[in-house]
């Protein structure tokens, strides 16, 4: 199937909003619809991740924010030398491509999880006749 012309438009726009639609073109509907729910709940802002590392960046708090829970912990145990406020400056130059990283990553991970977990109807339906094949073989 072929991604639509403005997926592939590369654009402020596609990078926060519309990236994750080209990891739904593959679902049945009802998959789609988990998709989008799991993605909203956890896909990160750029704006949030970009406020959490002017304000709380010399005490970890965008690592916190992003997942990073180790790095968090270890911005906070040196937040004393002034090193983690100037990395977390430097971070924030570098947040709108790390937010997209792990939502691209985030949204890959659940696309894979949802065809494993929640197959869609024609896989459901191949698995169904090969089981039935299957019983019918051995009661034979």
């Amino acid at each position: 199937m072929a991604i639509p012309e403005y997926i592939n438009q590369e654009s402020d726009i596609q990078g926060e909003y519309m990236n994750h639609l080209k990891y739904m073109l593959d679902l049945t509907d009802e998959q789609k619809v988990v998709f989008q729910k799991e993605y909203d709940a956890n896909s990160k802002d750029h704006t949030k991740a970009l406020l959490f590392a002017f304000f709380l960046g010399g005490i970890g708090g965008h690592q916190f924010y992003m997942g990073k829970t180790g790095m968090g912990i270890l911005y906070a145990a040196f937040c004393w030398t002034g090193i983690p406020a100037l990395a977390s400056f430097v971070e924030m130059f570098q947040m709108k491509d790390t937010v997209n990283r792990y939502n691209e990553e985030f949204a890959h991970g659940l696309n894979v999880s949802i065809k494993v977990l929640a197959p869609s109807a024609a896989q459901q339906s191949i698995n169904q006749h090969e089981e039935v094949q299957a019983a019918l073989a051995n009661a034979s």
